[in-house]
Order: C-alpha cells, then structure tokens, then sequence
C-alpha cells in the first residue's frame, strides 16, 4: 500500500537541542502532511536552545502537528538513550496516535520530498536506507553487514531510527519489552530494541526498503565520539537486552561469550 490522502503513517520526531535542522525538516513534513494527510508528533527532550520557540509557532499554525514535553523544557537530560523510550511511550499511551504505521524520525534527519511517493506500509518493520552526512557534506552509506533473521546467535546490525517504519501493532504487542526501563538494559536505544525484538517476528514481515533518509552526523550526535568505555559498556547491555528476549533458544557466538564474560567482570567490580 502506497502512501495516499487517506494515509495510515505517522511520523514521531525526537528533538533534543537541534534547532538548526529541525525548523527544516518540519518544513519539508508540513508540506507532504497537508497533502498526504498525516499526523506529525514532535517530542522534544528538555531542549536548551530555541526547539520550544520552533515547535510552538508549528503547533500553533498547524492542527496536524502535536507536541509532546518528555521532560520540563530548558532543563536538558539525565539519560539520553531514555529520551526516544519515554517519548514514544507517552504518544502511545496518549491514545492520540493516528494510523497503522508510525516511522520514528531524528530532527536533525534530511528527507527526500518523492520519498513519500514510493514507501510502503505493508510490513511490520520497514528500514529504509540511511547515508550520514557529516557537517562538511561529505556522504557515506550506513551498512548492514548482519540483517534481521540472519544470525540467531548476535543481535543484527542496528539499522538509526530514522530508517525504521514500525506498524502500530508491533509496538503495541512488544510494549513491555520496548518500554522496559531494567537497568541491566540502560543504554539501549529504542532504535536498537526494535532491530533486536524484529527478531521475533518472520522475516517476510521484515522489509529492507531502496529509499533513502539522510542522517546528519555532527558534534550533538550521540554517536559523534563516544569514548572505548562507553562503547563496551553499550555492548554488554545490548547483549543483556538480546538474551532476555531470545531467552532458551539463546545460543552463544565467540562474541557473545566475550560480552558475557565482559558482563560478569562489570557486574563484579
């Protein structure tokens, strides 16, 4: 099913302290929104620069956009990976998402304006394409190197939120598992638990899509220099995360067995 005037997509947008991209990228949705008739949800995490003056003047003039506080603004954040988890948990559990489908998008995101002429919404998880840029314009593709359904002993390369179109039912049945806020899983972003939890769905329900989001990598990018530490750290809690769903079929790779010896180190210091 293509996108149409009666269309089942809904975008959330996560916003923390971008205000340089995010005026533009609202721009370029409130155009197709009006045409394809969707509903935009803008969610922004306690950002400290002009966000609240750009999401208010949209708002305002337009009654498709809707705004969420996922915490008090001007205050900034604790923990950045909670912000994506607790925003989309509050339009869901709102009850004001419209639609089948929702795909989860970063306000520093660039968008192609045909791209809405050619995605469809027959999948559960559909992930488009990704290419960064970086901030001299330089391009270069995200790659998968491990698929959803590949490899049952390893998580699959995370595909960024800004590639995943989830259907509403997904995250309606996965809820607990998305929104569960253990602290043996910080660190693990929502884009990640939903790579991870498409584990559990067939692979013809999982769609690998040809078109292409931009992603802008630059110094408020989480993944713009993330210290060794952090970056195991990262590793263990996703393992942790993928074993509590896998469960008993579990089975353990080189890799895995190194993080979960890393684990117990952690866990003992």
């Amino acid at each position: 099913m293509k996108i149409s005037r009666n269309s089942n997509l809904s975008i959330v947008i996560f916003n923390w302290n971008n205000d340089l991209y995010l005026e533009s990228l609202l721009s370029t949705l409130v155009f197709f929104a009006i045409k394809n008739n969707f509903t935009v949800y803008i969610c922004d995490d306690g950002s400290t620069d002009n966000s609240s003056n750009i999401i208010n003047t949209f708002v305002n003039n337009y009654n498709f956009l809707r705004h969420f506080q996922v915490c008090e603004k001007n205050i900034g954040r604790d923990a950045p990976y909670l912000g994506q988890l607790k925003a989309l948990e509050m339009v869901i559990n709102s009850g004001a998402l419209v639609g089948t489908h929702v795909w989860l998008l970063d306000s520093d995101d660039y968008i192609n304006e045909d791209i809405f002429n050619s995605i469809t919404l027959k999948y559960d998880i559909g992930i488009l394409n990704v290419v960064d840029i970086n901030e001299f314009g330089v391009k270069s593709k995200y790659n998968i190197n491990r698929k959803i359904g590949d490899n049952n002993n390893i998580w699959p390369t995370i595909s960024p939120t800004s590639s995943l179109i989830v259907s509403v039912d997904f995250i309606l049945v996965n809820r607990d598992m998305i929104f569960n806020f253990d602290l043996r899983f910080k660190d693990v972003w929502l884009d990640s638990r939903i790579n991870m939890l498409s584990e559990k769905i067939s692979k013809e329900k999982v769609k690998y899509l040809k078109e292409r989001v931009y992603h802008r990598i630059h110094s408020n990018s989480d993944s713009f220099s993330m210290p060794l530490k952090r970056r195991i750290g990262k590793q263990i809690t996703a393992f942790n995360y993928y074993k509590s769903i896998k469960g008993e079929k579990f089975k353990y790779s080189f890799r895995t067995f190194i993080i979960y010896i890393l684990s117990v180190i952690s866990d003992n210091k």
